[in-house]
């Protein structure tokens, strides 16, 4: 497998663990509010991409975060820009779902080289 497969890998996997500690444990969302900033950040972001088909596939990982978008959708949380929204390159995380996600499980779950690899804009730096 070459090492741009391997990243990729590395990142949906490391992308679901995170929701998954969050987002189907039960802990609450953020307030609109904020989520729709986050978004409005995250859609102007160089680091906002399109996942790959190959990301897109990754079996356990893509349950995850299915079921992450499921529980989204009964919860009716969105903002006005949702559609722009796709996968971090930085952290790899979905970036519709991380706007929701509280700040200091955030802080927990991102070490300080990849908090060095968001864009400088970041609202997770700031």
């Amino acid at each position: 497998m070459n090492n741009r497969k391997t990243k990729q890998i590395v990142r949906v996997v490391v992308g679901a663990k995170r929701l998954s500690e969050w987002w189907l444990a039960g802990q609450s969302p953020v307030p609109p509010e904020i989520a729709e900033h986050r978004a409005s950040v995250c859609a102007e972001c160089p680091l906002n991409e399109s996942p790959s088909l190959f990301e897109m596939l990754v079996g356990e990982s893509a349950r995850v975060v299915k079921a992450a978008f499921a529980k989204k959708h009964d919860m009716s949380l969105k903002t006005k820009i949702d559609w722009r929204l796709e996968i971090c390159s930085a952290c790899g995380c979905e970036i519709e779902l991380k706007i929701w996600q509280p700040m200091e499980l955030i802080e927990k779950q991102m070490s300080s080289e990849e908090m060095k690899t968001l864009d400088k804009d970041c609202w997770i730096r700031k």
